[in-house]
């Protein structure tokens, strides 16, 4: 149901730049063949006067067929010195209108994100987090190498500002810190009363190319919901239970519980007691020892809402989230040295199945915040697509806007030769780039 779910919201991103493509080319005079919901076979078709409409079997997107896209090929087959376009064909244009239908697709990426950022910001949405108690990475993983430990933060304190900015919620700390790699932060601690400022500076993870400083958040271990049938459920364990010892072994927080349930002993039976309306129970469960996640049951969460803003505000903001999100792709860019690319280049297997489960995650809190946290997904990766396509790489938007303004500049068409080399580049870049993620993809699958 996941990937299905996730399948959509790619399509719906794919279509929405198609559809750019084929109003600029219908907007300069260049014909559309074809217009496809869908990739693959024809299931259904329809002409309009020059433009075939079709629902293709593949629920993959979308495309949009223009005339004179193959002129580049027979200019090369007849190696001529020149691409003759013929009327109404892509090649038949002026270069600048070429870039302009170029620019089309990824340009409604970015104005369909902008439009969900504004619906976003006016209706507000729940952000499901923790306080600003944290917990050391060091005390689940044992060893004291990360920049916590160096700047001397102690689990159960409380992160109160990162440059003086508030931090009520460990989301933003995350954040925070995330922004920041190899940048010194200015932390306000509280740590028994006791107001600190500890500086300490994120360090980058490869995997993700965003900055760590080696914290988890503390979440008491009070369960929030038991699922019905589960072994939680069968062993006793409801709502509101907090969990005070398991095999003995005193549990404060959910890395305690994950470390107990996970420890060899446990075998897959634990003791559990709680706590529940003052008394004390010792209630038996038998669980999966390989399960990753706590066996049936969740803890309790904060659920906090967003701020809703006014008009005026929300599409000033709505209109410039997408910027931040492309400086951090330009960013990223600039670390790529620094990033582990096995972990960072996910395929549009392991993207689909990261928007289905979102989503029926965030529905499991609302149909409202379903529908936000949809919404936001879906900005978020209509901003990437519009930047990725615009990369000066042949196949992608980028590729003939570069040629198209090379073109505009010198006055004069490229030789195919040329743009035969360009393209030879292009796609050895591509098919390179295609066989890291697909290599990925299968690596991460298998290891599952």
């Amino acid at each position: 149901m996941s990937f299905l779910i996730g399948i959509i919201g790619l399509s719906v991103m794919v279509l929405i730049h198609e559809f750019g493509h084929f109003l600029a080319a219908r907007m300069f005079g260049v014909e559309v063949l074809k217009f496809s919901v869908g990739m693959g076979p024809k299931l259904y078709g329809r002409k309009i006067g020059k433009t075939e409409y079709l629902i293709s079997a593949l629920p993959l997107g979308g495309y949009c067929q223009m005339k004179g896209e193959e002129d580049f090929v027979k200019a090369m087959e007849l190696k001529a010195k020149r691409i003759d376009g013929s009327e109404g064909s892509l090649y038949g244009i002026a270069p600048w209108k070429r870039m302009v239908i170029a620019f089309a697709g990824p340009f409604f990426n970015l104005v369909s994100a902008m439009l969900l950022f504004i619906i976003i910001n006016l209706s507000g949405y729940t952000i499901e987090t923790t306080d600003n108690r944290i917990i050391l990475a060091s005390d689940f993983t044992g060893k004291a190498d990360m920049p916590a430990d160096a700047a001397g933060l102690q689990t159960g304190d409380r992160i109160t500002a990162v440059n003086g900015q508030p931090t009520e919620y460990f989301y933003q700390i995350l954040e925070a810190a995330a922004l920041h790699a190899g940048e010194e932060l200015t932390l306000s601690v509280d740590r028994h009363g006791d107001l600190l400022t500890i500086n300490v500076t994120p360090q980058l993870n490869p995997k993700t190319g965003g900055g760590v400083i080696g914290v988890y958040n503390f979440q008491p271990a009070e369960i929030d919901k038991v699922r019905t049938g589960s072994p939680a459920y069968e062993a006793g364990l409801r709502s509101g239970d907090v969990i005070i010892q398991i095999n003995g072994s005193p549990i404060t927080h959910s890395l305690d519980l994950q470390k107990a349930l996970s420890a060899p002993q446990a075998g897959g039976k634990a003791a559990v007691t709680v706590s529940r309306g003052g008394d004390l129970q010792t209630l038996t469960l038998f669980f999966d020892p390989a399960e990753r996640r706590a066996p049936g049951f969740s803890l309790k969460t904060l659920r906090i809402p967003s701020e809703r803003m006014p008009f005026i505000k929300a599409v000033a903001g709505g209109v410039t989230e997408p910027f931040s999100i492309i400086a951090q792709q330009i960013k990223s860019f600039a670390i790529l040295n620094q990033v582990d690319l096995n972990s960072a280049l996910q395929g549009p297997v392991r993207i689909t199945a990261m928007i289905g489960d979102s989503v029926l995650y965030s529905f499991g809190l609302s149909i409202k915040d379903g529908f936000m946290y949809t919404f936001r997904i879906i900005a978020v990766i209509s901003v990437i697509l519009f930047f990725m396509n615009l990369l000066p790489i042949p196949a992608l938007d980028g590729g003939l806007i570069l040629i198209s303004l090379i073109e505009t500049v010198i006055r004069r068409p490229l030789p195919p030769k040329a743009l035969s080399i360009y393209q030879t580049v292009g796609v050895f870049v591509i098919i390179l780039l295609s066989v890291l993620v697909l290599t990925n993809e299968f690596i991460f699958f298998a290891r599952q």
